[in-house]
């Protein structure tokens, strides 16, 4: 489904459908109740008591919204509709007594004879039809459309992220076709040749080993954060040939989070972006650092290299913005990422839910 025509005509604003749907009961409310209307009082009443039940309901979505995420069962959810509709029914039921008392002085003089109403059969029916169903129908629509719109969101998002990891994959894939990356690469190669056969050999491996994983790899959203771990130390074992004693680097991580699973590739750019700025600002050298570790419900990824941070013009922060847009389709507003620099250490820290 196109999301653009999905968010602007297929999914309604809220406040639409809400005041269309008051709309509709106050009209036929008004209607079924046309013979009880004797004089301007009565209008005054009948309008005064829907709109109360109006305000009633859009009080009930603020009570809904901050629970709904929090009941995780059918169950649950329709006994906090349940409840909620009764409670709201009774609130309305005691402001329209008081309506009432101002536009029919004749038939209840006071609050106790419109309370005395209730204790006829007829008249208790009547009230909580009138006061309970309407809210209880108004619920169950919302719960209903909420929750049609949260499956569509999702389906949406995961479409979006299938895409964006097809792009990730293409993003990878370019250290294939990469005459950049590759003349450097095949440069290094062809002077350890001469230098160093035995680093030779070791980068012509590292360098198929590479290429191989991001094949291996195609299609894939999340994975183990072993997994991760297993890509950065391949790209890093390249970058280590290539720059020698320009480049030190150490990855560290904590055991119990090995198999928690993160989105795919994710680390990466992050790595590439701070050898590359790090060594630009910083050419004699740079000690970059990786760590994967857990915080409360959170998986943090943190990237630090020595230096400054970049400010180069010429530099459009392409890599950063795959990064974050990746992060905001397979996340939401469920991630932190900030970049910060002091003391001569740039580090990026990145926090994203545990899915487990």
């Amino acid at each position: 489904m196109n999301s653009f025509l999905y968010k602007n005509i297929v999914k309604p604003n809220f406040w639409i459908v809400h005041i269309v749907t008051w709309l509709g009961f106050i009209i036929v409310d008004f209607n079924n109740n046309l013979h009880r209307i004797t004089d301007d009082n009565g209008y005054i009443f009948w309008i005064l008591s829907d709109l109360t039940g109006f305000l009633i309901a859009t009080f009930l979505r603020y009570i809904y919204k901050l629970f709904y995420s929090r009941l995780n069962s059918f169950i649950k959810q329709f006994g906090l509709i349940f409840t909620f509709s009764i409670l709201g029914g009774i609130a309305w039921y005691y402001v329209r007594g008081l309506f009432w008392i101002f536009a029919f002085p004749l038939i209840f003089t006071d609050f106790n004879t419109y309370l005395n109403y209730t204790t006829d059969p007829q008249g208790l029916v009547t009230t909580i039809f009138w006061e309970v169903n309407p809210l209880l129908g108004w619920s169950l629509g919302y719960f209903g459309l909420k929750y049609y719109f949260n499956l569509t969101d999702e389906k949406i998002r995961s479409e979006r992220m299938q895409m964006q990891a097809k792009n990730a994959q293409l993003q990878m894939l370019r250290y294939q076709i990469n005459p950049h990356f590759l003349f450097n690469s095949l440069n290094s190669i062809k002077a350890l040749t001469y230098e160093n056969p035995e680093h030779a050999g070791l980068m012509i491996t590292e360098l198929s080993e590479f290429l191989r994983t991001t094949l291996n790899y195609n299609g894939k959203i999340f994975v183990p954060i072993q997994e991760e771990i297993d890509i950065i130390e391949k790209y890093l074992s390249i970058e280590k040939i290539r720059f020698e004693e320009r480049l030190n680097y150490s990855v560290s991580y904590n055991k119990d989070i090995l198999n928690k699973e993160i989105l795919c590739f994710i680390t990466q750019p992050l790595v590439e972006n701070a050898i590359k700025h790090g060594l630009t600002n910083n050419p004699d050298g740079i000690k970059l650092s990786i760590d994967f570790t857990k915080i409360e419900s959170f998986l943090v990824i943190e990237i630090a290299n020595t230096g400054m941070l970049s400010h180069n013009k010429n530099d459009d922060g392409k890599g950063i913005r795959n990064v974050v847009e990746r992060l905001d389709n397979a996340y939401s507003d469920k991630y932190l990422l900030c970049i910060n620099d002091n003391d001569n250490l740039v580090t990026v820290r990145l926090l994203i839910p545990d899915k487990s």
